[in-house]
């Protein structure tokens, strides 16, 4: 679980996942334990300045965790991952603004949302486990009130000149139909899913 308090962003798990019995005798299932709340940016190093959003992404050992911090009008964002193993180790934070071209220094644009989640591969016409990346979307940038992507990808490749890694470039979204006020539809949240079938898949009975 993440948490952002005072632009500080924290982490806390829960487990032992089972029965319980409320006071009324009933039987229900939940997380009997859960941690304190740790300060990631601590545990990373500091100096990221004040996270204004943070998505997270599960696997099953570990979990990818995403914010964006802004610091002497800059904006960032980070990509760490908590592994499993090794008493929950940290990967270092990893500037994906820097990695995909689009800001070496910081974004002077702000980014106010990011959310991620796997999905299939660009192009895929199904998702399964050696078709797999991460998409991340962030709303802000150049068009304040626009959407932007980000794929993360296990292989890092060429995206454009001088851009070589695991994070392509930042790729707005569509713009919007002809005759649809821009100033009226004001996007305030985003999230990421994904259908695990094909678009001519039987469905299910």
């Amino acid at each position: 679980m993440i948490g952002i308090h005072n632009a500080t962003l924290y982490h806390s798990m829960a487990s032992d996942f089972g029965p319980v019995t409320d006071g009324s005798g009933q039987v229900f299932t939940r997380f009997r334990s859960a941690s304190g709340w740790g300060d990631v940016g601590q545990v990373l190093g500091g100096g990221f300045g004040h996270v204004t959003s943070a998505a997270i992404v599960a696997q099953p050992a570990a979990i990818h965790v995403f914010f964006i911090a802004e610091a002497g009008g800059r904006y960032r964002l980070w990509h760490t991952v908590r592994f499993s193993g090794g008493g929950g180790s940290w990967r270092a934070p990893r500037d994906v603004f820097a990695q995909s071209g689009l800001a070496s220094n910081g974004s002077v644009d702000s980014f106010r949302v990011v959310s991620a989640g796997f999905c299939p591969t660009f192009g895929a016409t199904d998702w399964n486990a050696q078709n797999s990346e991460l998409l991340i979307a962030l709303i802000g940038g150049p068009n304040v009130h626009g959407v932007g992507t980000v794929r993360v990808v296990s292989t890092p490749q060429f995206w454009a000149p001088g851009v070589f890694g695991v994070y392509s470039p930042l790729a707005p979204l569509p713009p919007l139909p002809p005759g649809v006020n821009n100033f009226l539809f004001i996007p305030r949240n985003v999230v990421i899913t994904a259908r695990p079938f094909r678009d001519d898949a039987v469905p299910p009975p």
